[in-house]
């Protein structure tokens, strides 16, 4: 079952890394714990960089605001289809669309969050 589990883990992933959205996974306080190479390049940063990043460092003022009250949806299980500016690397905007979801473990314990990200 091992090798079964690994070689799909490996197909996910591969899958994950070459999509052409980005894709950006958040802890429940807007963390990155995942982050695949199409929103890094999109962001202007390194897989690296991107790992030591929260949702807030990308944002402006209102940005945050709004983009607490989403948290907050998605902890309470809601998905949604948003349209948002990031910040990049070199302070410039990019318009976003982005597919947000909530994740949560086999006991209903809030996760975090996955969004699916393309411009």
């Amino acid at each position: 079952m091992g090798d079964l589990h690994d070689r799909s883990e490996l197909s996910y992933r591969r899958i994950i890394e070459t999509a052409n959205e980005g894709v950006w996974v958040l802890d429940p306080a807007g963390r990155t714990t995942y982050a695949n190479a199409k929103i890094a390049a999109l962001l202007g940063y390194s897989a690296e960089e991107m790992a030591s990043l929260s949702l807030y460092d990308v944002l402006d003022e209102p940005g945050k605001d709004r983009a607490a009250a989403n948290l907050e949806l998605r902890r309470e299980g809601q998905s949604a289809q948003l349209e948002c500016s990031y910040l990049r690397k070199d302070g410039t905007p990019v318009w976003v669309l982005l597919n947000a979801s909530p994740l949560f473990d086999e006991a209903g314990g809030y996760l975090g969050s996955v969004s699916l990200v393309s411009e």
